[in-house]
Formats: structure tokens, C-alpha cells, sequence
């Protein structure tokens, strides 16, 4: 077995934070709707970034790397824009 595999393979080395991100799903995710969650957060963890990598990759072979990690700032930014109003207006 590659070191890659066994590495990945075990909770603590591949990814520590999984098990409480899953905990937290499962606790305030309705119970008709905790599959479709789950599996929105398994493929953005897992599938999502094999895919982004890909799209990423030929964009900056087109533009260059500034535009993309402008553009990649820009993404990350409006997300946390979007996280904090809906967290805010869940607050009140």
C-alpha cells in the first residue's frame, strides 16, 4: 500500500476535521434532508477540488495566474459575504 493511501485512509492524518464537520451536519440538518447535505459536503470536499484543480489549471494556462487568484479572491470573498448575512439574519 502507497504511503498516500494509507495516509488518506486514516482520520487523523487525511482529514482530522471531518468527524465534528459531520456531527455538525447531522445535528442541525433536518432528518429528510441530511443525505442531500452530506452528499453536497462530500463532494465538495472530495469531488470539488479534483474538478476545480482541473478548471483552474487550463484558465491559468489561458489568463495567467494573477486573474485566477484574483478571481479566486474574489469567489472566496462574495461566499463569506453570502455565510455572514445568512448567519446574521439566522442570529436574529
Amino acid at each position: 500500500m502507497l504511503v498516500k493511501e494509507r495516509m488518506t485512509s486514516h482520520p487523523i492524518c487525511g482529514h482530522p476535521d471531518m468527524p465534528v464537520t459531520e456531527a455538525h451536519i447531522i445535528i442541525h440538518s433536518p432528518p429528510h434532508r441530511r443525505a442531500t447535505v452530506l452528499g453536497i459536503y462530500y463532494f465538495a470536499s472530495r469531488g470539488g477540488i479534483g474538478l476545480s484543480t482541473l478548471v483552474v489549471g487550463i484558465l491559468a494556462d489561458s489568463y495567467g495566474f494573477a486573474a485566477i487568484f484574483t478571481a479566486s479572491g474574489a469567489i472566496m470573498l462574495g461566499i463569506a459575504i453570502i455565510c455572514a448575512l445568512v448567519l446574521l439574519r439566522n442570529r436574529r
